[in-house]
């Protein structure tokens, strides 16, 4: 299910999930990881797996970033 994160919200159609983060980390991973976004969408994508979040993003100029982190 494609979700997207406008002004802090993610948006869903269906979404009955919660995930709790530090601030302060998906900040930062956020920040790393949306350096390789494209620059008109600044898109990052997540997918979450048990505990554990992946964030990627993609540029086809500039190449690609991942990066996991500890959900709860």
């Amino acid at each position: 299910m494609p979700k997207r994160i406008m002004q802090g919200t993610v948006v869903s159609a269906a979404n009955d999930k919660t995930v709790v983060v530090e601030k302060g980390a998906i900040v930062s991973v956020l920040k790393r990881v949306s350096l390789l976004s494209r620059e008109r969408t600044n898109a990052v994508k997540f997918a979450f797996s048990g505990k554990k979040a992946v964030l990627s993003s993609q540029n086809p100029e500039m190449g690609e970033a991942r990066e996991d982190m500890e959900v709860a």
